[in-house]
């Protein structure tokens, strides 16, 4: 956006006049036809933009409307990250309380585990009831496993969003 800036600013300049000026010396040691040995010569030319046809005006408006829309590309690409940062921000949110319900849950299959273990050795409880005990405590942590890893990776995106961590 910057250098397309600076282009429309550059197609405005061309209409101011153009100014030139050269100078040259030379020294020879032998007087030449003038009778002396140094010879010089200096000039300046002005050249005053008149008539282009209508050029320095197309170039003008194709960059003004190449800028125009560039800025709207911007402005969507902005509104469109702030949208991503929203929904990045409400999935940890989301990934926070589902990792503590699930540590809930995994703390009462535990504890389901013991009581059932006890009960098992005092022979109240079956192998099958321990087994589904048993079953449901490592679903119960396979769970916990899975919801920390999905608040790693929305706590992942929300900072890459941010532009604290680069994708490779």
């Amino acid at each position: 956006l910057a250098a397309i800036e600076s282009q429309v600013a550059e197609a405005r300049w061309r209409w101011l006049p153009l100014i030139t000026a050269n100078w040259t010396g030379r020294y020879n040691n032998t007087p030449g036809f003038a009778n002396t040995e140094y010879l010089w010569a200096a000039s300046a030319n002005v050249v005053v933009p008149l008539f282009d046809r209508g050029t320095h005006y197309a170039e003008a408006n194709e960059r003004r409307q190449i800028r125009t829309r560039l800025a709207l590309e911007l402005d969507k690409a902005e509104r469109e990250l702030a949208g991503g940062i929203r929904q990045a921000g409400t999935e940890v949110e989301t990934g926070q309380k589902l990792l503590a319900a699930a540590t809930s849950q995994a703390a009462k299959a535990k504890r389901t585990a013991e009581i059932v273990a006890n009960a098992l050795q005092a022979g109240a409880a079956t192998s099958l009831e321990m087994a589904e005990a048993d079953t449901g405590l490592r679903v119960a942590e396979a769970v916990v496993e899975r919801e920390r890893l999905n608040l790693d990776l929305a706590i992942l995106k929300l900072r890459h969003l941010m532009g604290a961590v680069r994708a490779p």
